[in-house]
């Protein structure tokens, strides 16, 4: 697309009241790279604003370029072929054309720019240049086959980092007078202050930063005992269910690195070492990226603590005015006077206060360089009104370091960015910013360092984030209470340098913390570990009968924050439980149709089978009172599930197929992940397909009634192997298997319907653990042709007992075969 089209879209979008950060994420997600700039999207979204109708360029008035001929471009690409250091005046020389000329034919012909040659450690000989090659292909390849993923990777190295930093000569570079002096910066000793880190990371954010004791060297038992087992540690807290499996390190060939006892101790807790060619450090994301970027960005400290901070505090009540209080003194003075509370404030880059009046309806600023105390209105008319220039009861705000202002417009239920200098505000998100996402009092906004909102959602007790996935529910996503999973009308956040975020909980009267998640392959479900020997309870409790859930209940979801979903056939409808409700608290019914099977993503959304009449999955947001279509299917989903890649699949049992779509991007296509469309028993066949289960690997799990086996699709194949049937040999007998779950170890459990049981996997085989009278029957023990199991993180087991039309529950019982860890985790679920 060239550059007039581009602009034809931006003045369309214009017209129809869409912002430029909206318009440019639109183009860059059609265009890419060859999208146009931000800055550019705002130039031209502004013209059009003021009423340009041309789309083409301005008439350029100077030298003409006829010059740029195919001849003289091909002169200056041999001068640089022959010489690539080749300076402008060289150039100038060889082929006598104007600077201006060969400046334009190097940038704008040959696309080229002059970067200063990497320094690199050592000469690589032949045969370590072709093992880099080699390992790099082949590590490749295991991404791109799918049998290594970037969230299983820690890499890790150790940097000096010193108090005095010394920048790159751009950044040293300053203006001086006529007959001044330059400025000096005296050179690093290597005896000046500084402090060795190790530090860790993965795609996702850090493992571990750890400080070096002052005096100490890291040799291998240092970095075994001080840096290795706080990263294992550390892995075991993220992952409960899956330990150590599947994480490989990448660190360097230093010494200490490699050493016998590290290499034992990575292997003994099941972790994988990348290989790493020798002298590569472009190869070492510490070397190449991490540590040069943390540098960078560093400001001096004059000794191991960081500088003095200044503090703001709002003080309008009685006194109308902010107060600023030096750090470790005692007293403080008046920063800017102003009539009436502060709600929010915030500092930007130059150092100007922002005040947001609440009662005013206006944000104010000041700026701290001038010693004024004259303040200036930057939003808010003082009007009540959902306008563009107005605001109503202003909370929080947030300065970027472009100085765009964005404030949480509570009572308007939107948040709005006002550009440098601008009073007409553009709505981002809830009310007036369709496709966003609905909010009921934002009371504070924050933004990443990618330039994403977080928001408080008040009067929905939840904290809202963006991506560029769009808008969606990432805390207290329950509902009100006070929980450890949920929030009371909170009113502000804070992230920690980790990623963490803090939240005032304020009808709870405390502040919560809400720990970042730093294992991308997080799942909404909970997966516990149990030993070899755990059993539940023959007797189950009922969670809900006949007059609650209806005749013949199918599918079921208890998510990690045990809230409990179940698919209402007989009254067309889903209900939710939460935890510890006897009633169900929601009941989601609008447009479905004898919904089959139910799946909640981690950040609350809910998939639902509508594909009976409607021949759809519809999704459904956290506490929306509408869906939409998620998935167009032929017939009723049996099965629905959404793996870590966000792929939605269903089980369409008539079609004998399981069919599989992106919820990434906006295409309606989906594509079979397994079976052929006709009946039949061999390996690229289902044959009345049920329950589904998707592992963190991308292997697909498919329960078939009419086989009577659970066939396992390893990731990318049409073809299966089966792992629990007659078929499998030494597995179990099963009759119309209905669904098919993993626990954290990676064993089945199985509803094994016709038969009216509960079977499960461990390490000595298959077994029965529920129902195992194999006789259908309606007393506590015993299942009627049940459907679907799902885990609670306790362990329990909740199954939906279909010709008994009620939802059971199996507690499991506690005995002395768990391992250590597993009781941990046990616990911890618990707290």
């Amino acid at each position: 697309m060239d550059n007039e089209l581009n602009r034809y879209y931006i003045k369309i979008r214009t017209i129809l009241g869409i912002d430029p950060k909206t318009i440019h994420e639109e183009l860059v997600t059609a265009l890419g790279p060859n999208a146009p700039s931000y800055t550019t999207v705002t130039r031209w979204a502004k013209r059009f604003r003021e009423g340009r109708e041309e789309v083409n360029d301005d008439p350029r008035f100077g030298r003409p370029i006829s010059e740029l001929t195919d001849e003289n471009i091909e002169l200056v690409r041999q001068v640089i072929s022959n010489d690539p250091h080749s300076t402008y005046d060289e150039i100038i020389a060889e082929t006598s054309l104007s600077h201006g000329t060969i400046e334009r034919i190097i940038h704008d012909c040959l696309k080229m720019k002059k970067v200063t040659s990497r320094w690199v450690p050592h000469e690589l000989t032949d045969e370590q240049k072709q093992q880099r090659v080699q390992l790099c292909r082949e590590n490749l390849a295991k991404f791109q086959t799918g049998s290594w993923r970037l969230c299983d990777i820690i890499t890790g190295d150790e940097t000096w980092i010193y108090h005095r930093q010394i920048h790159h000569k751009s950044k040293n570079a300053s203006w001086i007078g006529d007959g001044e002096s330059p400025t000096t910066v005296v050179r690093r000793s290597k005896f000046e202050s500084k402090n060795l880190f190790s530090i860790f990371f993965k795609s996702n954010g850090p493992v571990l930063i750890h400080c070096v004791d002052e005096g100490k060297t890291i040799d291998h038992n240092y970095y075994i005992e001080n840096c290795l087992k706080l990263v294992v540690k550390e892995i075991l807290k993220q992952r409960r269910s899956a330990d150590t499996k599947g994480i490989k390190l990448l660190h360097d060939n230093a010494g200490p690195h490699i050493h016998y006892d590290v290499i034992n101790y990575l292997t003994e807790e099941g972790i994988n070492i990348m290989p790493h060619p020798p002298y590569s450090p472009d190869l070492a994301p510490c070397d190449y990226w991490l540590n040069d970027c943390i540098k960078h960005n560093l400001t001096d400290q004059l000794n191991e603590k960081s500088l003095a901070r200044d503090i703001y505090v709002d003080n309008g009540y009685s006194n109308s005015r902010v107060d600023k209080w030096t750090s470790n003194t005692t007293s403080s003075i008046p920063a800017m006077y102003m009539y009436g509370q502060c709600y929010g404030l915030f500092v930007d880059i130059t150092n100007t206060l922002y005040c947001s009046l609440f009662t005013y309806h206006q944000v104010i600023s000041n700026s701290q360089r001038q010693g004024s105390n004259a303040w200036t209105i930057v939003a808010g008319n003082g009007v009540v009104a959902l306008t563009s220039a107005s605001l109503y009861n202003p909370r929080g705000i947030f300065v970027d370091t472009n100085l765009n202002l964005y404030v949480a417009d509570s009572e308007n239920d939107r948040i709005q960015f006002f550009p440098p200098g601008q009073l007409n505000g553009i709505t981002l998100a809830g009310t007036g910013a369709p496709g966003t996402i609905a909010l009921l009092y934002p009371t504070a906004v924050v933004l990443d360092a990618d330039g994403y909102l977080f928001i408080v959602d008040c009067y929905y007790h939840r904290i809202i984030g963006s991506s560029s996935n769009g808008f969606r529910c990432i805390a207290a996503c329950s509902g009100a209470d006070s929980t450890s999973s949920q929030l009371y009308y909170p009113l502000t956040l804070s992230f920690d340098s980790y990623g963490n975020i803090f939240v005032t909980d304020q009808d709870n009267h405390r502040i919560q913390k809400f720990l970042l998640s730093t294992n991308s392959c997080t799942v909404s479900y909970n997966q516990p570990k149990f030993s070899a020997y755990a059993s539940w309870s023959s007797n189950a409790i009922t969670f809900a009968s006949i007059g609650t859930v209806g005749a013949a209940p199918y599918g079921i979801f208890v998510d990690v924050n045990n809230t409990v979903y179940v698919a209402n056939q007989a009254n067309s409808l889903i209900q939710v439980w939460l935890e510890g409700s006897n009633i169900p608290t929601r009941n989601i019914t609008n447009g479905l149709y004898l919904p089959y099977s139910i799946f909640v993503t981690i950040n609350g959304d809910i998939y639902v089978d509508n594909g009976n009449l409607n021949q759809r999955v519809d999704k459904w947001i956290l506490n929306g009172t509408t869906s939409s279509s998620a998935m167009y299917v032929k017939q009723e989903c049996f099965g629905i599930f959404v793996d870590i890649n966000n792929n939605l699949y269903c089980s369409m049992y008539y079609v004998h197929q399981v069919a599989t779509k992106s919820l990434n991007g906006n295409s309606s296509m989906w594509i079979v992940s397994a079976g052929t469309g006709c009946a039949g028993s061999a390996s690229n066949q289902v044959y009345y397909p049920r329950g589904i289960f998707v592992d963190t690997d991308l292997n697909l799990y498919v329960a078939e009634c009419g086989n009577n086996r659970v066939q396992l699709f390893q990731s990318g194949q049409v073809t299966a192997m089966t792992v629990a049937g007659d078929a499998a040999a030494g597995t179990i007998s099963l009759y119309c298997p209905s669904g098919v779950v993993l626990d954290g170890n990676g064993y089945l459990f199985i509803v094994d319907s016709y038969h009216h049981r509960i079977v499960a996997q461990s390490p000595n085989g298959f077994r029965c653990i529920i129902g195992c009278s194999a006789v259908a029957g309606s007393t506590s023990s015993q299942l009627n042709n049940p459907s679907h199991l799902s885990f609670d993180s306790y362990g329990n087991i909740f199954v939906t007992d279909r010709d008994n039309s009620r939802v059971q529950k199996f507690i499991l019982i506690p005995n002395t075969t768990y391992s250590e860890y597993t009781i941990e985790i046990n616990s911890q679920s618990k707290n």
